[in-house]
């Protein structure tokens, strides 16, 4: 009978093809070794605890999931990173899309503002940019 690892000890790699086998004592080692960088760089990119929070741990559940597709060609810290990276760059994406629709949104709601011949603004604007094209 083979014997069972010193999860402790046990270098990244050997965790990782442990993990990969599907030993998920292997993979908590993993997770316990990493869990504060990985929260660490959520938490630099999104400046928001639970986001971080809940962002590392989907990390994890997908670091999990596709354990498989681990070549070992970088360390399993820096796979890990760029997953969290790559979630925080969505989440981020999907954050600024939802601030633009609701910028749309309150301009549709308020009936918008458009540049009237008499406006003063726009015809101020022209005047400036004339300025400074003169002074050129």
């Amino acid at each position: 009978m083979a014997q069972k690892p010193d999860y402790t000890t046990a270098a990244d790699p050997e965790l990782v093809k442990l993990a990969q086998k599907g030993d998920t004592v292997a993979f908590e080692e993993l997770v316990a070794r990493h869990r504060d960088k990985i929260y660490a760089r959520a938490f630099s990119m999104l400046r928001n605890e639970d986001d971080a929070t809940d962002l590392s741990q989907e990390a994890w559940v997908k670091g999990w999931q596709r354990l498989h597709q681990f070549q070992g060609d970088a360390s399993f810290a820096t796979w890990m990173t760029r997953i969290v990276i790559n979630l925080c760059l969505d989440q981020l994406r999907k954050l600024k899309r939802v601030r633009t629709d609701s910028i749309d949104q309150m301009d549709e709601e308020s009936g918008g503002v458009t540049p009237d011949a008499g406006d003063q603004s726009q015809s101020h604007r022209t005047t400036g940019a004339g300025r400074i094209a003169s002074a050129n």
